[in-house]
């Protein structure tokens, strides 16, 4: 009975943690993408960037990114000036682990009901 319970609670730890993880790298895409935006749409609305241009600034912070950043003069919300590329990174990060977990899980599942069917 006792290693029911264990199984129970390693199941719902893992649960847990692939859902925490996915959500936070959904919120972090998120908090990242709206910040993108809050700098960059200053930018792109006064034709210094491209869209296209102005996307690659979303995970790689080129010379023409941070030209485009120091051009802009205009106030922005919340007084935020720069954008960081490691917040992409970072919500790359946690949704990789998210899926790895995810992934795991439902392997391990797979393998719980193979070995309960040979017993």
């Amino acid at each position: 009975m006792t290693s029911k319970v264990r199984l129970t609670a390693r199941r719902i730890a893992h649960v847990r943690l692939d859902t925490l993880l996915l959500g936070a790298g959904g919120l972090s895409v998120a908090v990242g993408l709206a910040w993108w935006y809050i700098v960059f749409r200053p930018v792109l609305n006064a034709t210094y960037l491209k869209y296209s241009d102005a996307l690659t600034c979303v995970a790689t912070t080129t010379d023409l990114c941070a030209l485009a950043q120091a051009l802009c003069l205009n106030q922005h919300f919340l007084g935020i000036t720069r954008y960081s590329t490691s917040v992409f990174w970072m919500a790359t990060a946690l949704l990789g682990a998210g899926a790895l977990a995810s992934g795991w899980r439902s392997q391990h599942a797979r393998v719980s009901v193979v070995e309960r069917g040979r017993s």
